[in-house]
């Protein structure tokens, strides 16, 4: 990411839900990724924020990119109109895919992809897969939030960051990319995640290795 420069749009992409009480929340790593988006957009260096996720719990519960967008309004208080929503994807790929299909239709030029640090491990080679990775640039939720001045904030990222949650993450993310060098376009891994994503699960798609929840 350019300090210096003004992105037409960010990427933001979506973890995981939380049922705290009865209500459907986002999960810790959800919120602060949300949360750093809208500290980008509010120092001005980012114009339109886009969410992709869809309903990863069914039909009958929200879907993430909805939570996320009432996150961005109500807490941030980012206008609506600088919102860009299309909930239906299921997994990282399709994030990217209905990000690029947005931008496109929009003419947007100057593209920033917005997640958790160790997520790029492949994020960045799904770009790369797709032929399109110098058409935009990255930026982790950590290294913004670390960099701000909100205790909170700052506090909640490093939990997270030393918790068990992020190592089993790491073990994750490290099987994802492994698997995309013999399935290059995400087409295995996408039906899987298509299957196990709208079922209700706290998890992700290894219920034996939580890497999330909504409070830490």
């Amino acid at each position: 990411m350019n300090t210096d420069k003004q992105y037409d749009a960010i990427l933001v992409h979506v973890y995981w839900l939380s049922n705290i009480d009865g209500d459907v929340k986002l999960s810790t790593r959800s919120n602060l990724v949300a949360a750093s988006a809208a500290s980008l957009y509010l120092q001005g260096k980012v114009k339109n924020i886009v969410i992709t996720g869809g309903k990863i719990w069914g039909k009958e519960y929200p879907s993430v990119a909805r939570l996320m967008a009432n996150e961005l309004t109500n807490t941030f208080t980012i206008p609506q109109e600088h919102i860009f929503i299309k909930d239906i994807a299921l997994n990282t790929s399709q994030e990217i895919d209905e990000f690029l299909k947005i931008a496109e239709k929009m003419n947007w030029q100057s593209l920033l992809d917005l997640a958790s640090k160790k997520h790029f491990w492949t994020i960045s080679k799904l770009y790369m897969n797709k032929g399109v990775k110098d058409k935009v640039e990255f930026v982790n939720m950590e290294d913004v939030l670390l960099k701000g001045n909100n205790d909170e904030l700052i506090k909640r990222v490093k939990k997270l960051m030393y918790s068990k949650y992020e190592f089993n993450y790491i073990l994750y993310e490290l099987v994802i990319r492994l698997v995309l060098f013999i399935d290059p376009q995400y087409t295995l891994l996408g039906k899987i995640a298509g299957k196990e994503r709208i079922k209700k699960t706290f998890a992700g798609l290894l219920p034996f290795l939580p890497m999330d929840e909504y409070q830490l």
